[in-house]
């Protein structure tokens, strides 16, 4: 699904974004990537849409080679891609059924197929009933909600959130959680970008972590459920040496 073998990012004055990042994520994966403000989270995004290119190294998405795809096949690259940005991007000038309805007619969809994606999609993000708001007339949470339903509009195989509940108070940051897991459920694979470490407390889904620009570590799902087994059985072992020792102090008691 997606490569990054030994990506290195440099910007002008010697500037290093990335530098020597190498991960995979493969097919229905939720995964996310985090690591403080400036540590280069953004940056594998912006090289995964191709906004930007690497410095050295190769980036793959579906056997793609992304730095060298052609200008002119951009568009249709970019369409197996929904990404969501922190900034949202809705449409001031439409509502929110507009914003999905314009996004499917860019693909030239029928006018019963925008009918029925955008029904579906405003019920799987919960706007139905705020489906004629304009944006501005919709709290941040909700515009969030709109944004992801719209950015879910092509079908994509990979769904990008950057910074998705970084605006967002702790129970819309949680609606949002659920509806990327929904998402995620139904067969498309998630990258979530966060700085946010509350985000992915008590997650069992794989962490990325990048500092500095380099990949500082990636725990896997397997990694955090051995954990989770090695410290129940720890559990277990201090229960059982607790009630052993409390039987042999009862014995002890009943001696004397």
């Amino acid at each position: 699904m997606v490569i990054f073998n030994t990506v290195t990012k440099k910007y002008k004055e010697n500037i290093i974004a990335l530098e020597d990042v190498t991960f995979r994520i493969d097919e229905g994966e939720f995964c996310y990537v985090v690591g403080p403000s400036g540590a280069g989270k953004s940056t594998i995004m912006r090289l995964l849409i191709r906004e930007e290119l690497p410095t050295s190294g190769s980036i793959y998405f579906n056997e793609i080679e992304v730095p060298k795809l052609n200008r002119r096949l951009l568009p249709a690259y970019r369409q197996k891609l929904g990404v969501v940005f922190q900034d949202i991007k809705l449409l001031s000038t439409k509502t929110l059924e507009e914003n999905i309805e314009f996004a499917l007619e860019i693909l030239d969809k029928s006018k019963k197929e925008i009918k029925d994606s955008t029904d579906y999609l405003l019920d799987l993000v919960g706007l139905r009933e705020r489906k004629n708001l304009f944006p501005q007339e919709l709290s941040g949470g909700e515009q969030q909600r709109g944004a992801i339903a719209r950015a879910l509009a092509n079908k994509p195989d990979l769904f990008i959130a950057d910074e998705p509940t970084g605006n967002l108070d702790s129970d819309n940051a949680k609606q949002i959680l659920e509806i990327l897991k929904t998402i995620n459920k139904n067969g498309t694979t998630v990258m979530v970008i966060s700085h946010d470490l509350n985000l992915i407390n008590g997650t069992k889904n794989r962490i990325i972590n990048i500092k500095d620009g380099r990949l500082n570590s990636d725990t896997q799902p397997k990694d955090i459920d051995l954990k989770n087994l090695v410290n129940k059985k720890v559990e277990v072992k201090e229960e059982k040496k607790e009630e052993e020792s409390k039987k042999e102090i009862v014995k002890e008691e009943k001696k004397v």
